[in-house]
């Protein structure tokens, strides 16, 4: 998969993660951000030497799509296929379509517990990465 990851437009069309400070080769997460599996939401692509977001697996990193070039694309792959002759599709992970802009820790539902044990999805207060303003508009533009 990295070798995709040498397309600049992927800068766009993904969320990428650079920190400036980072020595080469230096991995690390933006934040503390948990994918739904419960591991890091950030995986570190050592080809171009910037972490990208992923909700679910690392295998399936989220789209930008506060990014109007994404929205147009969907659109595009939407089409094509109901010129197949496809019926409709399914849209299952809805609420994860948009992140919060600043993607910051999310908070944690018991905040007695030391930071470094979150480690399970359901420890987090997911105001940052699900259901955010915008979604029901894009996806009421997929029709």
């Amino acid at each position: 998969m990295s070798g995709m990851f040498l397309s600049s437009k992927l800068t766009t069309i993904l969320l990428l993660f650079t920190n400036k400070s980072l020595d080469p080769g230096q991995k690390i997460q933006e934040n503390t951000l948990l994918s739904v599996y419960g591991n890091s939401s950030w995986h570190f692509d050592e080809v171009r030497n910037q972490c990208y977001f992923h909700q679910f697996m690392k295998e399936q990193p989220d789209l930008n799509f506060r990014n109007p070039d994404v929205q147009e694309e969907i659109k595009e792959i939407l089409r094509f296929w109901l010129t197949k002759g496809v019926d409709g599709f399914s849209l299952d992970a809805v609420k994860f379509l948009l992140e919060a802009k600043h993607l910051r820790d999310e908070i944690q539902v018991n905040k007695t517990q030391i930071p470094d044990t979150v480690t399970q999805y359901s420890e987090l207060y997911h105001d940052f990465t699900t259901t955010q303003v915008g979604m029901h508009d894009i996806v009421r533009s997929f029709r």
